[in-house]
């Protein structure tokens, strides 16, 4: 099975040394915060969140609207519409604010790990594996501002250097403007005919399973989920937990005879998160 973002990320991910080249030194200054959202105090809006609308999508679902379960569908079918789901997942995501994202394949580890805290803060703390005989590729924003290095240090990004914009960037600009509320929006708004199916449990946790078909040119560009140059057509298993909170979107697609397979993980929903803001550089 080949993953779509492998075989994007191995020919064009921009390396860490040309990421870092240009955009200043390093400090020994201690960092300015280590702490980005305490829950117990909240520096976000839980009740005020709402999926992030994709551009020129449709009426925005309400999150305050009623909650569904299978067999209440207003398409008359055991599953809810896309737009219910993001109703419903809406209205549970406004009660936390933050959620641990893993992006991969089947076949572990994954890519891309991050804790994204959302609401009024929008942050992240992602770490990106190309391939295992190399270091991780670390980003983060918080508090407005791009960072991109490797466990040796952390500097931050201009979103305006050509370089980032370039083919030399690599997966960079997705990193820039990454939301993975926007992503899940995006890929649950309006889809048709949506069914009951696939896993009832995912490691360990109960789960309702919803398919339906996606196309891809609907998702936010550019994209971690699917290369940019990626059109037609892809099967969607979208599973949630009891809480509505989702636990699973899963991409498959059949690119020139060969099924490539996208899985998105969220977990960890409402936990504390730490985020660290870098050293001034």
């Amino acid at each position: 099975m080949t993953h779509p973002l492998r075989r994007t990320l191995l020919a064009a991910v921009l390396p860490a040394t040309l990421v870092l080249a240009g955009c200043g030194g390093q400090s020994d200054e201690e960092p300015t915060s280590y702490l980005l959202t305490d829950l117990e105090g909240g520096t976000a809006a839980p009740g005020d969140v709402t999926l992030p609308e994709p551009p020129a999508s449709g009426t925005p679902a309400d999150p305050d609207g009623p909650r569904r379960t299978p067999g209440t569908g207003s398409n008359g079918s055991d599953a809810p519409s896309g737009d219910e789901l993001v109703a419903l997942v809406s209205a549970a995501a406004g009660q936390v604010e933050t959620v641990r994202v893993s992006i991969g394949n089947q076949t572990p580890p994954p890519d891309i790990e991050a804790a994204f805290v959302y609401g009024d803060t929008d942050a992240f703390d992602a770490s990106l594996v190309i391939t295992p005989d190399q270091p991780e590729v670390l980003f983060r924003r918080v508090q407005g501002t791009f960072y991109a290095g490797t466990a040796q240090g952390l500097e931050t990004v201009d979103p305006d250097d050509p370089r980032v914009s370039s083919v030399a960037g690599g997966v960079v600009p997705a990193f820039l403007v990454w939301n993975p509320l926007l992503d899940l929006r995006a890929a649950l708004e309006g889809a048709q005919d949506v069914g009951v199916g696939g896993p009832e449990a995912i490691d360990g946790v109960d789960v309702t399973s919803y398919e339906f078909d996606l196309d891809v040119d609907d998702l936010p560009r550019p994209s971690l989920i699917v290369p940019d140059q990626a059109t037609g057509t892809a099967r969607v298993t979208f599973s949630v937990g009891a809480d509505d909170l989702p636990v699973r979107l899963q991409l498959e697609r059949d690119t020139g005879g060969i099924e490539t397979v996208a899985v998105v993980d969220y977990s960890a929903w409402g936990e504390r998160v730490q985020i660290e803001v870098p050293p001034a550089g």
